[in-house]
């Protein structure tokens, strides 16, 4: 099952291009209904570019479905998030959450269906997450799990550490692992 899929826009009209333009290129875009929520201006500066945003956005295709709605009101980014994270996720179960900042790889798509697929059932896991935490340096090909563990900021013992995702020095190659810091 692919998993709707909520996009937050407001008055950055690059951002939310850019952010759309690489949504389009995962598989599977085609097959995944799109709800795009678009916050109304807070003030009259935002006028213009809350309507420029809007108007982009009406032109957005390769997606199974794209639906927009347009708040006649200002909600701000919390209220909007957690109104509209509600309203789907009350329809169709789950949603992948997207604001109009991030800008996925082709594979993220399929990576958040699948971690919602395998863990749909799973009462531990509460939510999947793309993002990686910013380490110092580049990953070191074939590193030890104490040299991996030390290139990530504040981990302490007790706690995991899950990677996954494809690799830099091979593209192509996904790989996923899960170290315990001791």
């Amino acid at each position: 099952m692919n998993s709707p899929i909520i996009l937050f826009v407001y008055n950055r009209l690059g951002h939310a291009r850019d952010t759309l333009e690489a949504l389009k290129k995962n598989y599977p875009a085609e097959e995944s209904d799109l709800f795009i929520f678009s916050d109304a201006p807070k003030n009259t500066d935002s006028d213009k570019p809350v309507s420029e945003v809007r108007e982009y956005i009406k032109g957005v295709t390769g997606f199974k479905s794209v639906t927009i709605l347009e708040r006649p009101e200002n909600f701000g980014l919390a209220k909007s998030i957690i109104s509209g994270v509600t309203e789907i996720v009350n329809k169709f179960g789950r949603v992948i959450v997207l604001e109009d900042d991030i800008v996925t790889s082709p594979h993220f798509l399929q990576y958040m269906n699948d971690g919602l697929n395998t863990y749909e059932k799973e009462p531990r896991v509460a939510s999947i997450h793309g993002y990686v935490y910013p380490i110092k340096e580049d990953l070191p090909v074939g590193a030890s799990e104490l040299a991996l563990a030390s290139l990530y900021l504040d981990l302490e013992p007790g706690r995991s550490l899950s990677i996954s995702g494809e690799r830099a020095d091979a593209p192509g190659v996904n790989e996923s692992e899960t170290l315990a810091i001791d």
